[in-house]
């Protein structure tokens, strides 16, 4: 898939409306994978989805090119505000020695080389759905600032329906990785 999630961050611009531009058409092309029933229900599907709603709702990605506009944002979660940004910091934190939360050695010993406020991720208003994986993140000037790896809980329900005050894609920043390959793996950047 050939993706990039174009994020404005808060502080750069006034409030933008989140909006999606895809290039998807609606004939179930890059679904090759899927047995033929599963295709002829998927276009089914989206054919009459396109003939109830028009051009108010875009179609999935079929694994086409796709561009989404979101901006770097937290939400609220039952009453309790979710920033956009975790930390280095937050990493050790949370760090329990046991999986999910156990680090590797590598980032043991190099807690005291790692600048603790490093923006480790960031949460954006980007709209992803399951493929989203590894599509970059894109500031305004068209500079790689991360890559899309997951979306917040609220996001599962993607393929259905955007939910611009809940969902959240969430993306490794470029700037942890390159600190990452220089402390952790002592690779010279």
């Amino acid at each position: 898939m050939c993706a990039a999630h174009i994020a404005i961050e808060p502080w750069s611009i006034p409030r933008m409306t989140t909006f999606t531009a895809t290039f998807a058409r609606v004939t179930g092309g890059g679904m090759t994978n899927l047995p033929d029933d599963d295709k002829a229900l998927k276009e089914r599907i989206a054919r009459a989805r396109f003939r109830a709603f028009g051009e108010e709702h875009y179609p999935d990605a079929t694994f086409s090119p796709r561009v989404s506009y979101g901006r770097v944002e937290g939400w609220m979660e039952a009453g309790q505000a979710v920033p956009a940004f975790t930390r280095t910091a937050g990493l050790y934190e949370r760090a329990s020695g046991t999986p999910p939360f156990a680090l590797s050695q590598r980032w043991i010993d190099a807690r005291a080389r790692l600048d603790p406020n490093v923006i480790y991720n960031a949460t954006s208003s980007n709209d992803v759905i399951g493929g989203s994986s590894g599509s970059p993140l894109l500031d305004r000037e068209g500079r790689v600032v991360g890559a899309a790896f997951d979306g917040n809980i609220h996001s599962l329900g993607g393929e259905y329906f955007y939910d611009g005050a809940l969902n959240r894609s969430v993306s490794v920043t470029t700037t942890i990785m390159r600190a990452a390959l220089a402390t952790c793996m002592a690779w010279t950047i």
